[in-house]
């Protein structure tokens, strides 16, 4: 009896050992892109800072993080010749992954650099820090990235639905937050849609008093006109409140109010972001990826979704058994949608027509929402709602730039940061040209458009294999059913 009780534990084992190797090779993926040297010199190309101005026939030295000259370009050869170099997209919203089956943080920190975006700004630091250990990857030259800012974890009201929140819900406790978030060397402060009136005040205050950027949703207790945020993200406190009282953070609230909304009160709002100096970044993508949604079917061919691992695309994070939000919309509901988006983007057009700084950031990191590409998407939404290209483009590489607090971001001149996108055609008399990306600057690190497109077919490569192709999405599908995504708090 003992030697089949042995045997049994032997066979258990070795199938344990099996199957932890056929999930770790099923979600390996390929080593991550090695930063060059910074350094070295752009020529003849015509530098464009959207909104601002232009020049034409100019050479850029690059030296270290920094542009250390521009001049008249000679006459010559140059890879570049010919192109026009502008500021680093800015995502201003980003969630760097803190689970999953493999670690894609290496794989996110590219795709942001592949599609022209040089600084991003993450929002709700988790258990595991992801975004600090980018960072610090990418400082140390282990793997290309953006620059990335960090504002800590979500200072939250109790009942937060959010990652590992720092709990307020006195006076006392917000401005402690505060103090903690900054002593911990985050780059801003972030708030949930919890906070009490008393409490947002106390952080708002700690946050003034600590000179550190202070972003987030205006809570739901809280009214648009009093948030004094400096940034307030995803239109959160522009409907009006429930009549019924009921928190407006669930899917179907928020859409409703949407839908409802009228031109009186945006025009209200726009004057009230204006006297409270307080920028707004809409993330229209992450709303126009619940509409993709709604069709269950289709969501899983989307071609952004072939950029990320087989697991994300057809198993995490389709609406039908993921993790997406519409799961959370009931279907009555979904046909307000429509009109509810139709009128962010009148909103967003307002907003911008009367003088409110609109940044460009889109939650990317969240189910549906593609690192890079969707900041792509973002700037033709913005369009779509009534901006030229060019002031879609000057929102992102200059207002956003400006925003973040990096002295020089969104400039193109000497000692200003190294941070550039160049295209082969001009972005700004047609979105569409964001697709010529011939080089990209980050941190003075050059990545040119071959050295891009070499790692993104390896990524391609390793997503077409067995492994990762059937038996990841498998897995991962097995995981979903331990995860309670029908939970019907807000987003």
């Amino acid at each position: 009896m003992r030697r089949w009780w042995w045997t049994l534990l032997a066979l258990s084992s070795g199938l344990l050992l099996v199957a932890g190797g056929l999930f770790w090779t099923s979600t390996r993926l390929p080593d991550p892109l090695v930063p060059p040297e910074a350094g070295g010199l752009l020529h003849d190309v015509t530098l464009v800072v959207p909104g601002v101005g232009r020049a034409t026939h100019r050479s850029v030295a690059i030296e270290g993080d920094r542009i250390a000259r521009i001049a008249p370009a000679i006459r010559g050869g140059g890879a570049y010749r010919g192109a026009f170099a502008f500021p680093g997209l800015v995502d201003a919203h980003v969630h760097f992954p803190a689970l999953g089956l493999a670690d894609e943080v290496p794989l996110h920190a590219f795709l942001y650099l592949a599609h022209g975006v040089t600084t991003v700004r993450n929002l709700g630091e988790a258990r595991g820090g992801a975004s600090g250990r980018a960072k610090d990857a990418i400082r140390a030259g282990i793997f290309a990235g953006p620059r990335i800012l960090r504002c800590g974890p979500f200072i939250d009201g109790g009942g937060s639905t959010r990652p590992d929140p720092i709990v307020a819900t006195t006076a006392e406790q917000g401005a402690a937050a505060v103090d903690r978030v900054v002593a911990d060397g985050f780059d801003c402060v972030n708030v949930g849609d919890e906070l009490t009136p008393e409490v947002l005040r106390s952080v708002v205050r700690a946050a003034d008093e600590a000179r550190i950027p202070l972003v987030g949703r205006v809570p739901w207790r809280v009214d648009w006109s009093e948030a004094e945020l400096d940034d307030a993200q995803d239109l959160r406190g522009v409907p009006a409140p429930p009549e019924d009282g009921s928190p407006p953070t669930a899917p179907r609230v928020w859409w409703r109010g949407f839908s409802r909304i009228d031109n009186t009160r945006v025009t209200e709002r726009a004057g009230e972001a204006l006297w409270q100096d307080m920028a707004v970044t809409p993330a229209l993508v992450a709303q126009s990826q619940r509409l993709m949604g709604r069709d269950t079917a289709a969501f899983p061919s989307r071609p952004e979704l072939a950029l990320l691992p087989p697991w994300d695309g057809r198993a995490l994070w389709p609406p039908g058994p993921g993790a997406s939000a519409i799961r959370r919309v009931p279907t009555d509901d979904r046909e307000r949608m429509d009109r509810a988006f139709e009128h962010m983007r009148f909103v967003v057009r307002r907003f911008a027509e009367s003088g409110v700084r609109v940044h460009t950031g889109t939650d990317s990191g969240a189910p549906g929402i593609v690192p890079g590409e969707a900041l792509h998407e973002e700037l033709r939404l913005f369009v779509a709602a009534g901006l030229s290209a060019e002031q879609a483009l000057a929102a992102s590489m200059v207002a956003t730039a400006e925003a973040m607090e990096v002295a020089g971001l969104g400039r193109l001149a000497p000692g200003a940061p190294a941070d550039l996108v160049l295209f082969a055609r001009d972005p700004t008399e047609d979105l569409a040209n964001l697709d010529t990306i011939v080089a990209v600057v980050s941190q003075g690190r050059i990545y040119p458009r071959a050295v891009l497109d070499a790692q993104l077919r390896r990524y391609r490569e390793r997503y077409a294999d067995f492994g990762t192709n059937v038996i990841a999405p498998a897995i991962a599908r097995v995981a979903l059913r331990f995860l309670p995504f029908d939970r019907p708090a807000g987003d």
